[in-house]
């Protein structure tokens, strides 16, 4: 399927930041102490993601390319199994999705070293941002958000819309979406259209410099 042919924006939900985590074993504590170990090591660290593509891919190969080191990418079916062998080492770190991440954090199963957003996280408020920690270029946000089959007539789509910011809203949902990582947003839809629209061109571009292809690259 095409996404922007066949799905219809319905509004924006929230964004998170990811989280860059290490196994425990790893001798690191710090994003600088991790780069220059990575750096030392070219090729031989090992990162999962949710699948080539995925948000804890491509931004993986965004850091890369910004702190100058490449590792191993180890594509898995989802999040989950890709964070299990982050936490049993078979696989040294990840840029995990903050609420994937943030139990197992706040846990110690993983160490967070640093989250990838503009400011640091409520919910991690002693984690730096990666920005901080010397590498100014990486921002990097993951994003949720309502859509539905692009044939929906547009007074539903509407209805839909002023539902989800209604109830994104309210104190109850918006801080039980903070706790786990995720600021609340919400967008009408064509501010959501042009959101995605713009993400595609962004990210169409890393991919090609990159080289990332469908096989796992």
């Amino acid at each position: 399927y095409n996404a922007q042919r066949d799905l219809a924006p319905v509004s924006l939900v929230g964004e998170t930041p990811n989280a860059l985590i290490v196994n425990n074993a790893l001798p690191v504590n710090t994003v600088k102490e991790f780069v220059a170990l990575a750096r030392t090591s070219q090729g031989k660290l090992a990162y999962a993601s949710a699948g080539t593509g995925s948000s804890t891919h491509l931004s993986v190969a965004l850091f890369e390319s910004i702190a100058g080191f490449k590792a191993v990418h180890v594509p898995y079916k989802s999040g989950a199994p890709a964070l299990n062998d982050t936490i049993s080492g078979q696989v040294q770190f990840m840029l995990a999705t903050l609420p994937s991440a943030h139990g197992h954090i706040v846990s110690g199963r993983v160490r967070a070293l640093g989250v990838s957003g503009k400011e640091r996280s409520p919910s991690l408020p002693d984690v730096p941002t990666i920005a901080q920690s010397g590498y100014p270029e990486f921002v990097y946000t993951s994003w949720y958000g309502i859509l539905v089959p692009a044939a929906t007539p547009n007074a539903i789509i509407r209805r839909l819309n002023e539902a989800t910011v209604k109830l994104v809203g309210t104190p109850q949902v918006a801080d039980r979406l903070k706790k786990q990582g995720l600021e609340p947003r919400t967008t009408t839809p064509a501010a959501f259209g042009t959101m995605i629209r713009n993400e595609i061109e962004v990210w169409r571009k890393i991919i090609k410099s990159a080289n990332i292809k469908q096989d796992g690259g």
